[in-house]
């Protein structure tokens, strides 16, 4: 590892990966963290997406991330509460169809593009974190008229498109980019 401290006066001022400005931003999927446990085997009670800002509503937070825990049960089961939260962002992000009840493979979910509202709270080591807003359920498909609103990355949605074909569902509400936006 090349440790580095190039632009810092002290250990204060690293502060870990730039975090957004509350509001609503147009992200990218950029990674999704399933394992379920920890490097010493034991149970690691979260599923961990990593989302990365494109546009939004408000300028200049491009390129930050904001990462959500989605909690699990004590000994990482799946509760009702985690499977509903996980399955609003999947079928945001176009790979769970309106009616649809299937298994998803988490990972399918990144490079998938989403509108999601981040929200800062404070940690227990008192710094600033980032996560979805409304208690993880504030996310909509790119096309959702909930959020037809909010400032988006044509170009990464035109470069998704070419890359991934049409869009899934094609209603509209959910999937990477209807036609709608």
């Amino acid at each position: 590892m090349k440790a580095s401290a190039k632009n810092v006066q002290s250990e204060s001022d690293m502060k870990g990966k730039p975090i957004p400005a509350d509001g609503f931003h147009h992200v990218t999927i950029i990674h999704v963290n399933d394992s379920r446990v920890k490097k010493d085997g034991s149970v690691f009670p979260y599923t961990v997406v990593e989302f990365e800002v494109l546009a939004g509503s408000v300028p200049g937070q491009e390129d930050k991330t904001v990462s959500q825990f989605y909690a699990l049960g004590q000994n990482g089961e799946e509760t009702a509460e985690y499977c509903e939260k996980v399955s609003r962002l999947c079928l945001a992000a176009g790979i769970l169809k309106p009616g649809e009840e299937k298994d998803v493979d988490l990972s399918d979910l990144e490079n998938a593009q989403v509108v999601i509202k981040s929200q800062s709270y404070e940690k227990k080591d008192k710094t600033i974190g980032c996560g979805l807003a409304d208690y993880g359920l504030g996310v909509w498909g790119v096309g959702h008229p909930e959020v037809a609103s909010v400032p988006k990355n044509s170009e990464a949605i035109r470069l998704w498109r070419e890359a991934n074909g049409p869009p899934a569902g094609g209603n509209g509400q959910s999937g990477n980019g209807s036609d709608e936006i």
